[in-house]
């Protein structure tokens, strides 16, 4: 879905200066400065329109600095921002929205620190660093909810939708976004948001049926009032491709314009070189501005492709990538969180696709015996298997890798212990143990 940043509402410089200063700048040339820069942005438009957006934004600053309108200079601040991380930027983006928050407090404006708030979680969000977001977003909504700001209020609902959806806490995500709806439909503000994001919940159910629905009215509602449909096409070109229709996908995903989605397009039409050309554009961003799901999703499918090539040592390090991707975000999460964390797909894969992907690489080029590293002290579970692909009692690795993360506690080492004689008692696999090695072998079974 549209990841969407709260941006401040053109206000009204509070304080207003009827004299010139020594460069003849008044407040109203902060007016009109600050109105040109959002109002290039808000088009929508080319990569050119962005720049003389910042352009102007920073020229606005300079006056607001020059008159010493504090809260001028903190919108300016916090709209710059937003444009960087619409670039990717999202580094640069955090330096200015951090810039603003401290004005604003300084201030006591309680509504643009709960905006700045916001948007800041939403970088963190995009690091996978789920828990600091949440954090952001809760003390965001703390001011908005005393401003009595609904819109806002709305926004940051579906952000903590976004997390929890994230987690695969799929009811949880679903009340956030309902209630994002709620707020949207009383106050007549962009119902699309909250709809595509209620699509997107069934899509990771399995639904079908029901997130085409919701996705439909999405973008219909998105059409209507004007502004970008890029998420909603490539989640309905990715539920059309989940269901083996990749005509019905097409059309979507090339509106859409998402690298992710035209990578996975591509690879389902067998177009390697296509897809690889899609997956490491994506890579090339995710790389600049660290976004989480980018990185797995690019490494996943450029994983996928070279397995396809059969360039398996290739394709081994791009899964390895992937898996370390995914287990870095995943010690970022509390271990009461993590029990459908490996259920959620991110561009059409499922976290668990790269280790099962490592694993029949790793195979396939006679490297089974240390194919994924694995570290007691971590609990990162990312299996070795040794010699043929063995009966483990589950479907596939990713039924294993599932159950091994549904069954931790806590990142002790006696609890991984535990795990592993559950895993010996109910799923009849073996295991031996060399130092912080853990290799999975076929249970011997008797005659």
């Amino acid at each position: 879905m549209r990841r969407y940043i709260i941006t401040l509402i053109p206000v009204i410089i509070l304080i207003l200066f009827s004299s010139f200063d020594a460069l003849g700048q008044t407040s109203k040339d902060l007016d009109r400065l600050y109105k040109q820069g959002q109002d290039l942005y808000k088009k929508v438009g080319s990569r050119a329109d962005m720049e003389k957006a910042v352009q102007k934004l920073e020229q606005a600053l300079v006056v607001s600095r020059k008159l010493g309108e504090e809260k001028g200079e903190s919108n300016c601040l916090n709209e710059i921002g937003y444009i960087y991380y619409s670039w990717g930027q999202y580094t640069k983006a955090l330096e200015y929205y951090e810039k603003s928050l401290e004005i604003s407090r300084k201030i006591g404006d309680m509504k643009g620190e709960g905006v700045i708030l916001h948007n800041i979680g939403y970088i963190y969000y995009s690091w996978g660093q789920y828990t600091k977001a949440l954090e952001y977003y809760e003390k965001s909504m703390e001011f908005t909810r005393k401003d009595g700001e609904l819109k806002g209020e709305g926004v940051i609902l579906n952000s903590i939708g976004n997390i929890y959806n994230s987690l695969g806490q799929y009811t949880k995500a679903l009340e956030y976004y309902e209630k994002s709806l709620e707020i949207s439909r009383k106050i007549g503000y962009d119902e699309g948001t909250s709809l595509g994001n209620i699509g997107k919940v069934y899509y990771s159910l399995g639904q079908y049926t029901k997130a085409l629905e919701y996705y439909e009215k999405a973008l219909k509602i998105k059409q209507s009032i004007g502004v970008p449909t890029d998420r909603i096409r490539s989640g309905i070109g990715h539920i059309y491709l989940d269901m083996g229709q990749i005509e019905e996908a097409e059309p979507f995903i090339r509106a859409s314009e998402k690298d992710a989605a035209l990578g996975r397009l591509h690879l389902m039409k067998s177009e390697y070189s296509e897809a690889q050309k899609h997956y490491e554009e994506l890579l090339k961003k995710a790389e600049e501005n660290h976004d989480t799901d980018d990185l797995f999703t690019a490494y996943t499918g450029l994983g996928r492709v070279f397995e396809a090539k059969e360039d398996y040592s290739k394709a081994a390090e791009y899964y390895e990538k992937a898996v370390n991707t995914v287990e870095d975000v995943r010690l970022g999460v509390s271990p009461s969180e993590r029990k459908d964390f490996f259920t959620v797909k991110i561009g059409g894969f499922p976290r668990s696709d790269s280790v099962d992907g490592l694993t029949r690489v790793r195979m396939k080029i006679n490297k089974a015996s240390g194919s994924i590293d694995s570290s007691t002290k971590k609990c990162a579970f990312k299996i070795d298997i040794s010699g043929k692909y063995p009966d483990l009692g589950c479907k596939d690795v990713t039924d294993m890798y599932t159950f091994l993360n549904s069954l931790l506690v806590d990142d002790s080492e006696e609890s991984f212990n535990k795990m592993l004689r559950e895993l010996v008692s109910s799923k009849k696999c073996d295991f031996r143990i060399t130092g912080d090695r853990v290799t999975v072998v076929k249970r011997t079974r008797k005659a």
